[in-house]
């Protein structure tokens, strides 16, 4: 009787023990991802105030446009016509005539002079907008940003390069400018959300009025 109760207590002792250590993981573990979280945070928001501070007052100060780049736009073709010159390796869906329109005093061939314009800072539509007017410039058309990738395929592998000439407003009222981008190589015709702020690495397609 004896041996068997000795046997019980050690039984329990080692359920006690193993439970204990259980409890001991757990709390460590909780421990360890609340600091985490809180380092990640203090990260993030570090990162979020250091975008803000990088915002200089004056347009001259963040632009390093590329030069003007003149290219001959056909304002007669479809959008189904300008995206299969560009050969695209992939494109969005909603890229469709339905969505974007030609607008009729654009019509015929025409020499342009366009320019990417860039921004060394987060920076918003009206931001962008307000230094091509300066500039003498306006936003470009989808047929224009389609025309400078067939013309320089490879500046897109480069960086992302913007229309905010077409804009699109989906179901879901958010609208969706153009742009021409890359991934893994392959050259890409996409949209993104235009009603917020663009980071650093974006060029914006500009055409000279």
């Amino acid at each position: 009787m004896s041996n068997l109760q000795n046997q019980f207590n050690m039984n329990t002792i080692v359920i006690i023990v193993i439970i204990a250590i259980i409890v001991i993981a757990i709390i460590i573990f909780l421990a360890s991802s609340a600091i985490y979280f809180l380092l990640l945070s203090e990260r993030l928001k570090k990162q979020l105030n250091q975008t803000v501070l990088t915002l200089p007052a004056n347009d001259s100060e963040l632009s390093q446009s590329i030069d003007d780049i003149r290219i001959v736009v056909d304002y007669t073709k479809t959008l189904e016509q300008a995206i299969a010159e560009g050969n695209y390796d992939g494109k969005n869906i909603n890229v469709i005539p339905e969505n974007f329109f030609i607008y009729s005093k654009m019509a015929g061939e025409k020499v342009v002079s366009g320019r990417l314009f860039h921004f060394n800072c987060v920076v918003s539509n009206k931001r962008v907008i307000k230094k091509m007017n300066k500039d003498g410039f306006r936003p470009a058309t989808i047929i224009e940003l389609l025309t400078l990738g067939a013309v320089h395929p490879e500046l897109q592998k480069q960086f992302s390069i913007i229309a905010l000439g077409s804009v699109w407003r989906d179901p879901d009222n958010i609208y969706r400018a153009p742009f021409l981008s890359t991934n893994l190589g392959y050259r890409l015709l996409s949209l993104c959300y235009s009603d917020g702020n663009w980071d650093a690495g974006h060029r914006f397609f500009g055409i000279r009025k």
